[in-house]
């Protein structure tokens, strides 16, 4: 049997010329992305869309796919540390049969997310939560989307990866040999994303050039929640000491908390000191 070879745009279109038919039949040579996505394959028209015919042999069809981009994935991402199973998203797969699936993400910044199993009878027609596992280790902070592709179905979410310490803000105040520092002007913001809830303590030291001629840039007894953990925190270290000598020098970050998460050298920034 000769069955007509057509394009698709996507499974909710007719695309064919003439009025849509239950149980139409073709060979769809198209690839789309995006809502409706279709891949090549046999295609049957049925309740106003186009089913695919056995994806694979024993595969399910999938009928709805929900990554409920609301939801956060599990776990905090922190930058060049690798993922574990407590890095997962949940989505939600409706089976439109029974048989094996797997689902699929792009890698985004040295990461991605998979997942596969198969469904029983009994779950057709009914929404699946299935988990998808973590793959990799993120390379840089930021937000990155991952596509979901699950047959012909797909879907997208975003997740942020975080630097355990950023430096990256400007620093305040001027800095003058013989000029004491002031807890209040000199200062400089960092980011810090909490591993566990306690009290934290931060340290910016200057050494210029010598131990005598040292001042610093702290934060003492910060305390961070529960609720702050694996979140953003902005800190702010006020300025200490009194500078001897004119230059420009590296401050060094140092952090330690009293639950146990220590940063030795988390971060740097440079601090120029006028005549």
């Amino acid at each position: 049997m000769l069955l007509p070879t057509v394009a698709l745009t996507n499974y909710a279109t007719w695309t064919l010329t003439g009025t849509p038919s239950d149980g139409m039949l073709v060979f769809n040579t198209a690839t789309t992305t995006g809502n409706y996505a279709v891949t090549p394959g046999l295609y049957y028209w049925y309740n106003f869309q186009w089913n695919k015919l056995s994806p694979l042999p024993g595969a399910t069809i999938i009928s709805a796919l929900d990554c409920k981009a609301t939801t956060s994935a599990a776990g905090v991402y922190y930058t060049n540390t690798s993922l574990t199973a407590g890095n997962n998203k949940q989505i939600t797969i409706t089976p439109g049969s029974a048989g094996t699936y797997s689902a699929t993400t792009n890698v985004a910044n040295g990461y991605s997310f998979s997942a596969s199993g198969s469904f029983t009878a009994a779950q057709v027609g009914k929404p699946q939560t299935v988990t998808l596992q973590s793959n990799g280790t993120p390379e840089a902070a930021g937000t990155n989307s991952f596509s979901v592709t699950v047959e012909n179905q797909v879907c997208s979410f975003s997740v942020t990866a975080y630097n355990y310490i950023d430096c990256s803000a400007p620093l305040k105040g001027t800095y003058k040999v013989n000029q004491a520092l002031d807890s209040t002007s000199n200062t400089k913001q960092i980011t810090i994303v909490p591993k566990v809830a306690g009290k934290y303590d931060f340290i910016s030291i200057v050494y210029a050039p010598d131990a005598s001629n040292t001042f610093s840039l702290v934060n003492s007894s910060t305390v961070f929640t529960t609720a702050q953990v694996g979140k953003p925190q902005q800190v702010t270290l006020k300025g200490a000491g009194t500078p001897k000598v004119a230059g420009t020098y590296n401050a060094i970050l140092q952090v330690s908390s009293d639950g146990g998460q220590n940063y030795n050298l988390g971060c740097s920034f440079a601090v120029t000191v006028q005549p």
